[in-house]
């Protein structure tokens, strides 16, 4: 859901991109909620949730993929630190009040961050990727352009001429 957050935060209007992650997040809970005796609703996980999302919105201009990678690396260590640290306040049988506390549950979490970690990386770059070569193939009007280069002379944007490219910058919202 980080990489969902991320991608959608960087290429849809904004109510819409907070729409998509907390939406399946709510989808997602409610049936679990009903399924079995599950605590849905997690203020930590929506709000990291919501994070990826402004995390998405600095790459509203960006193909680079290390600028990529490390927002979703970004990401996923404040999903980590948000969630365990709810843990912490929630779990009060479990951890301590105190700085001791915290760390044993920061340490509780490293198993699970291992996936957080893994599917925030791989599912990022996918859905990206997979964005890139789509308005590079087929819908090449989507395509993310810096207007700057396109505007600089004796630059040309890649795989398009300096009219087409101009013509899709001036679309571009």
């Amino acid at each position: 859901m980080g990489a969902v957050g991320i991608f959608a935060g960087a290429r849809l209007p904004l109510l819409q991109a907070f729409a998509v992650p907390l939406g399946i997040m709510a989808l997602t809970d409610t049936v679990l909620w009903l399924a079995k005796d599950w605590r849905p609703f997690d203020p930590f996980v929506y709000g990291s949730y919501a994070v990826c999302v402004l995390l998405g919105r600095t790459l509203t201009r960006s193909e680079s993929p290390w600028r990529i990678m490390g927002t979703a690396l970004l990401a996923s260590v404040i999903f980590f630190l948000a969630t365990n640290f709810g843990a912490w306040l929630e779990y009060k049988h479990l951890y301590a009040r105190s700085l001791e506390g915290l760390m044993t549950s920061y340490v509780a979490g490293i198993p699970f961050y291992r996936g957080t970690f893994f599917g925030d990386l791989i599912y990022t770059a996918v859905l990206f990727g997979g964005y890139a070569w789509l308005t590079r193939r087929y819908f090449v009007s989507e395509r993310v352009l810096v207007p700057s280069l396109v505007d600089s002379p004796g630059i040309d944007a890649p795989t398009l001429g300096e009219s087409e490219a101009r013509e899709v910058v001036s679309n571009h919202p």
